[in-house]
């Protein structure tokens, strides 16, 4: 090859092969692919990946990686609903396109899986009739009763035994300075729902109060 034809005069290529096609073959040339990245610390010197992004971490940027299976999940990536995101389980509740693991909205009602209160169940309204951090869509008490919606007869209201009934009663109470009836309703509602600390703050409150008061009568 005459030296002024030859795109790397001092190496022999017969090929000519210039694979960024610059004024350099690759035989010469430092940066095949042209991606700014050396050849010697490039894991696609032949494919341009200035990033040198690597998912699964073999040492061979995604660009060139011959692997089927890029997020090594067991799943090729041609069937793969998530390929770059591991999910061997492949599922998708919505049955769009993306499986859960990388779907910012897994059940498809147009809320973002953060913002949802109900991420894997569709409920675009995001109803919420006990206030709680579950939607009534996926909510096994709807109206927050301390009654499964299974077995309660008023899904939707709150029946009179709530705790939240018995503890604003034993408030009531209390602000009206009967601290023995008051004391009959918080423990009513510390038995409906034990982890009502506030209540069981207030009976030891009102127990004090009380024993203090029968002290002084004596």
């Amino acid at each position: 090859m005459i030296d002024t034809l030859d795109n790397c005069p001092t190496v022999p290529n017969a090929d000519q092969t210039n694979v960024d096609g610059d004024a350099q073959g690759n035989a010469c040339d430092t940066d095949n692919d042209n991606d700014g990245v050396p050849d010697a610390q490039d894991n696609c010197p032949t494919k341009a990946n200035a990033n040198q992004a690597d998912f699964d971490g073999d040492g061979i940027g995604d660009v060139c990686d011959p692997s089927d299976d890029m997020d090594n999940d067991g799943v090729l990536d041609g069937s793969d609903n998530c390929p770059t995101t591991p999910n061997p389980g492949q599922a998708n509740t919505d049955g769009r396109g993306a499986g859960d693991a990388c779907n910012a909205d897994q059940d498809g009602d147009e809320v973002d899986d953060p913002f949802d209160n109900c991420p894997a169940v569709p409920n675009p309204h995001q109803s919420n009739l006990d206030g709680d951090a579950k939607g009534d869509a996926c909510d096994p008490d709807v109206d927050g009763d301390g009654r499964l919606n299974a077995k309660d007869n008023c899904r939707l209201k709150r029946n009179p035994g709530h705790f939240g009934a018995l503890s604003g009663l034993g408030q009531i109470y209390y602000q009206l300075e009967r601290y023995d009836d008051a004391l009959v309703w918080f423990r009513k509602a510390l038995e409906a729902n034990p982890n009502m600390l506030g209540v069981e703050f207030n009976i030891k409150g009102i127990e004090r109060r009380l024993t203090e008061q029968r002290g002084k009568s004596t």
